[in-house]
């Protein structure tokens, strides 16, 4: 059940300036996985439900992208275990894995659209050789830190001495007993917490889970967030109180989200595990109308297995007689408002019944807002509809059947999609209808038109006569609540009354745009000959990704003449694939195309195929009588010896690095860059660490000339796999040059943003 979210570009900040960042988003239609529990670690003793290492969890991110758009890793920073007594903030490797399989990880997430949550322990941390002892910080352009007992507090366990404050936190619990403790009123420190955020999210996180928030005040939270601007941030902040939730929120100017214990404790463990759905109703922060700012769980780390705070009690909570209602827990949490996370072993056990779960909530459009209406509890049972953005649920649980009273006959509307024991979810999904209205024919009354969906949150309104100065658009044929929209705002062609136009809605952005039918390019006849106006082409092949929909390649090429030129295409199978209008279609013409490609033929979706034998130009002519495939060999580096030295003609270069996806196999990065002369230029890579890694005819290889490397850069190195290694230290140009007889590295650090030190201020690199 694919995702039907949509993730937003992120806009950077500059790195020596802060914004006014919200890290709560709104109407988030999310759904976090905690993938990991206590000492999940591989060769941990923690596992009982499979180890959650990098390696393993890399395994599944196709699955768990799938149904998780947050995916929350452990704590990351150097340290033993679990990693919550971290040693070194600036150092990835872990008990989870190495640094270079966590980005292996975390590529893969964002290739499917999910977020990496980090679990950011700032409140304390370990020890270098002594108590007072501690490892350097080294967060690139950000800050480097070099940590003393002066940034300690006064009543540190540790007895280190030369703070300035004594610990301030809440619940008289701010004192961590088994680590030193950061006085985070001490500038030094907030200064390495800001720069950690900022540069943990370089390394690819979209927010972050705040550890142990009742040993720091959480303005900090605030100042943090604030510096790194994060998608979503969320606080454990262990109390079953709403109102003390609440006050917490308040100190971080809710500029943050916090696990809502309220709702676990007293919807779920006293009320679900209970039989007492009574106390399902209006429960935790959504019943107190502050359900954006929650993060519902069932269980977690800390309360799995290790005290009383566990659903149904220290070690029962994964027992077979409660499974009936550990599945209405999550079906609670998962059906209303608030961000649910769904714990890993209930995830790894109970797949089949939570996937349905995730597929109702995303198909109706529940989000972190959502109303809860027809809200109906007692003791036996316990009904709600939540109104999402596409839809509608229904949860019922609980051993007593429920009835909508308004309407008895609601479930003719609805389907179940996800039932089990005493809990079922039943989805009911509104098709999304826009009309638009105006007086199209002069001196006529104002008539709604129904607009035709041409795509996603996309509509159109074809071949009308504009009779006025602005349309109305809607969701239904009705005044209320309708949207105008003036002629001057129109995007695409200015026109007047009386003009035939094509309009075309995006809702989402709010905006209309016109186009005349009868100016060029319209589709129409013109001269005889029908023109493609809005035709696109698009390619694939073994050496690019496959999606699908409109994202079958994302090198589509938009028709801008006659003739569509894919430049030196490496040699295997490929592929053709034409859109008019935004609708996939065979190639007019085809049935009598004029080729130069030999071995040119058709697939029975009606795409175009051929096979380069060797890296080649391809050149497309596409009218309406005409549609010519050419192919040109490329000259020179043939991979045929020519003056007695092997060209390597389809040899390609992929590099990725911390500021860059990481996949797999022949997509290992998207950014390839293609042999057309013997220098291959990556203009101003960031700062970070690079690994260069080369194809020779489709096959991965070991760079030739490798072993007698020339090179003008410093620290190259090779890994295991035959991938050549390097460091930037700072903003740089790097070219690479490759023959049979020689491999150079080139490093030239670029001018004006180096990350150094220019009037006194640190430019952003």
């Amino acid at each position: 059940m694919k995702k039907l979210t949509s993730l937003f570009l992120l806009l950077c900040m500059s790195m020596g300036m802060w914004s006014a960042t919200s890290s709560v988003p709104s109407q988030a239609p999310d759904v976090m996985l905690q993938a990991f529990y206590w000492d999940s670690y591989p060769n941990g003793n923690g596992n009982a439900y499979g180890n959650t290492g990098w390696q393993t969890l890399l395994k599944d991110s196709a699955e768990l992208g799938e149904y998780f758009d947050l995916v929350w890793l452990p704590p990351t920073a150097n340290g033993d275990g679990t990693g919550y007594i971290p040693r070194q903030y600036s150092n990835l490797n872990s008990a989870f894995g190495s640094e270079a399989d966590l980005r292996l990880l975390i590529g893969s997430l964002k290739r499917r659209n999910s977020r990496a949550i980090a679990d950011i322990v700032i409140n304390h941390c370990g020890n270098r050789y002594n108590s007072c002892d501690f490892w350097p910080l080294d967060f690139g352009t950000y800050g480097k830190f070099n940590p003393d007992n002066t940034w300690l507090t006064t009543d540190d366990e540790g007895n280190c001495g030369g703070g300035s404050h004594a610990d301030v936190g809440y619940d008289g619990e701010q004192n961590y007993g088994a680590a030193r403790d950061w006085d985070h009123q001490n500038t030094n420190v907030q200064a390495m917490c800001r720069a950690y955020l900022q540069w943990m999210k370089a390394q690819g996180y979209d927010g972050w889970r705040y550890d142990y928030c009742k040993g720091f005040t959480h303005d900090h939270i605030n100042d943090y967030n604030l510096a790194a601007g994060a998608y979503i941030s969320v606080m454990e902040y262990w109390d079953g109180n709403s109102d003390v939730l609440q006050s917490r929120l308040n100190d971080a100017s809710w500029n943050t989200m916090v696990f809502d214990f309220s709702t676990k404790y007293n919807a779920l463990n006293d009320g679900i595990c209970a039989f007492n759905y009574a106390k399902c109703k209006g429960a935790g922060l959504p019943g107190a109308g502050k359900s954006k700012y929650a993060v519902t769980f069932v269980d977690n780390h800390d309360t799995f297995t290790r005290n009383n705070s566990e659903f149904g009690g220290q070690n029962n909570s994964m027992s077979s007689d409660l499974k009936d209602r550990l599945l209405q827990a999550n079906a609670y949490i998962l059906s209303m408002p608030g961000i649910p996370c769904v714990f890993y072993p209930h995830w790894v056990t109970h797949k089949a019944a939570i996937k349905k779960m995730i597929e109702a909530r995303h198909i109706t459009g529940v989000h972190s807002e959502s109303e809860v209406k027809d809200e109906y509890a007692e003791e036996g049972g316990y009904q709600a509809t939540i109104v999402g953005k596409n839809g509608y649920i229904v949860l019922q649980l609980g051993n007593k059947t429920i009835h909508d009273k308004k309407n008895v006959d609601w479930l003719s509307a609805y389907t179940l999609t996800a039932s089990g024991n005493d809990y079922a979810i039943w989805t009911c999904v509104k098709e999304t209808e826009y009309y638009m209205k105006n007086n199209w024919d002069k001196g006529s009354d104002w008539a709604w038109k129904k607009m035709t969906a041409v795509g996603d949150d996309t509509f159109k309104l074809e071949n009308v006569v504009f009779g006025g100065t602005g349309v109305n658009y809607n969701t239904a044929e009705s005044d209320e609540g309708n949207t105008w929209v003036e002629a001057a705002s129109f995007k695409g062609d200015a026109i007047s009354a009386g003009d035939k136009v094509t309009f075309t809605l995006d809702p989402t952005a709010g905006t209309v745009t016109a186009k005349k039918v009868d100016a060029g390019g319209s589709g129409e006849e013109q001269g005889g000959e029908e023109q493609p106006a809005t035709t696109k082409f698009y390619i694939t092949g073994n050496n690019a990704l496959v999606g699908d929909e409109l994202a079958w390649n994302p090198a589509a090429i938009t028709v801008t003449a006659d003739s569509y030129t894919f430049e030196n295409l490496a040699a295997g199978d490929y592929k053709l694939k034409v859109t008019t209008n935004g609708q996939w279609a065979t190639a007019k013409g085809y049935d009598d195309l004029t080729s130069k490609a030999d071995g040119l033929i058709k697939d029975g979706d009606g795409n175009i195929c051929f096979t380069l034998t060797k890296a080649s130009k391809v050149t497309v002519t596409y009218t309406a009588s005409k549609f010519t495939v050419e192919i040109e060999a490329v000259g020179g580096g043939s991979g045929e010896e020519q003056g007695g030295e092997e060209q390597p003609a389809t040899t390609k270069f992929y590099i990725t690095g911390n500021n860059a996806l990481v996949g797999d196999e022949l997509a290992w990065n998207p950014a390839a860059i293609a042999v057309t002369a013997d220098n291959y230029t990556f203009e101003n890579l960031a700062a970070g660490d690079y690994k260069l890694k080369v194809t020779t005819n489709g096959q991965w290889a070991t760079a030739k000339g490798y072993d007698d490397l020339t090179s003008k850069a410093d620290g190259l190195s090779k890994d295991g796999d035959g991938n050549i290694c390097f460091t930037l230290t700072k903003a740089s140009k790097v070219t690479v040059t490759y023959t049979a007889s020689k491999f150079t590295v080139e490093i030239e650090t670029v001018g004006g943003g180096s990350g150094e030190e220019q009037g006194g201020e640190e430019q952003p690199a």
